[in-house]
């Protein structure tokens, strides 16, 4: 994205910013957090179970 007078560094610097302002008000607004433990919870089962794959060989 180009922004007149401010240069092609600045104006992806700017993009940035928007998807980090973006990607903060998603987390806070929405219910991502909750989703995301869930995730973390599925990660442990599937960790422990290939854990206890390999312990019983």
């Amino acid at each position: 994205m180009y922004i007149p007078g401010l240069g092609c560094l600045k104006g992806c610097l700017m993009v940035l910013l928007i998807l980090a302002v973006a990607a903060v008000a998603l987390w806070n607004f929405t219910d991502l957090p909750v989703y995301w433990e869930h995730v973390k919870g599925w990660f442990g089962s599937v960790s422990d179970w290939i854990s206890g794959l390999n312990g019983g060989q």
